[in-house]
């Protein structure tokens, strides 16, 4: 079961981050596959926005009743 599926029935429900997995595995793939042909031999890097999943676990910072820090 994938962290995700996991986060939806824990209380509260945990914010999380969704990655676009289809395009990290593509861009693995691309990389594995130029390396295994000898073609890749340098670093690799890669730049992807993810998705913040807001649920239960996160309020606005007015709703507190917490004070802002502690001593």
């Amino acid at each position: 079961m994938s962290i995700k599926r996991i986060a939806e029935y824990t209380t509260p429900m945990l914010t999380t981050v969704s990655l676009p997995k289809t395009e990290m595995v593509q861009f693995a793939m691309l990389i594995l596959l130029n390396r295994i042909q000898g073609k890749h031999k340098t670093i690799a890097r890669l730049e992807l926005e993810g998705t913040l999943v807001i649920r239960e676990s996160c309020r606005p910072i007015a709703e507190s009743s917490e004070p802002e820090y502690y001593i």
